[in-house]
């Protein structure tokens, strides 16, 4: 897994990393080094916006939210995005979990990102809303092997296309999909962008993904690549409802 910097919030230089999760844990979580005080009004704010998008996330898969807007230096700015398709009640109990870990890992971290399988959630101090961050993405790649990398990657990168063009077209900005590979066996993948951008922004955070990923798991069959604004997905086995 591979993890780079939260915009302007901090800065990290990239490296690689093992995971070893329990299923439906969080893949990976980044904390800022811009600390406030115990009790400061940061504080209040941010347990706001954590409560209004665990409240308000599981009804439409996303939601942003805004707390504190009259203390100047204080405001707390947050999104929360679900895997489309989720269940809402799934979707409440990741994000609820998401700002468990986050509170208890940053907790007096002004700004912080939280990835799972299933949902991201992410805050800060500077308003983001609207910016394109690829910057600060995870990676983890499936390391089996295949007998045809060649057609893999070819197959893969159609399927990609594909499926950008229709989630940078789509009012959801997302969209899932499969290609054969063989006789017997398909490529699944979804991409999906934080509803805060523009269609165009969702287009080119999901083509900068896609280009990392094709230096990253050239010949991997499996792959999750993770930012701070879209998600990009594949494996050889369906674990979305197609």
């Amino acid at each position: 897994m591979v993890l780079s910097n939260l915009g302007n919030a901090f800065y990290l230089l990239s490296f690689v990393v093992l995971i070893s999760a329990a299923h439906g844990g969080p893949l990976f979580h980044i904390c800022s080094n811009n600390k406030f005080q115990d009790n400061d009004p940061y504080q209040s704010n941010l347990n706001r916006l954590l409560s209004d998008l665990a409240s308000s996330t599981p009804f439409t898969g996303f939601s942003q939210s805004t707390q504190g807007q009259n203390s100047p230096g204080q405001t707390s700015y947050g999104i929360a995005l679900c895997t489309a398709n989720l269940k809402n009640q799934d979707c409440q109990s990741c994000i609820q979990a998401a700002a468990v870990e986050l509170q208890k890992s940053c907790g007096l971290d002004r700004a912080a990102i939280i990835w799972y399988d299933n949902c991201l959630l992410k805050y800060s101090n500077n308003n983001f809303f609207g910016h394109v961050d690829y910057k600060t993405h995870i990676q983890q790649c499936n390391f089996r092997e295949v007998q045809h990398p060649a057609k893999l990657r070819r197959r893969r990168r159609q399927l990609f296309r594909r499926l950008i063009k229709e989630a940078s077209a789509s009012s959801s900005l997302f969209a899932s999909g499969d290609v054969n590979l063989g006789s017997s066996t398909k490529i699944y993948a979804l991409v999906q962008c934080t509803r805060d951008l523009s269609r165009s922004s969702c287009k080119k955070c999901l083509e900068k993904m896609a280009y990392i990923h094709a230096f990253n798991c050239l010949k991997n069959p499996g792959g999750k690549f993770y930012s701070g604004s879209c998600n990009l997905r594949y494996e050889i086995y369906p674990f979305v409802n197609f």
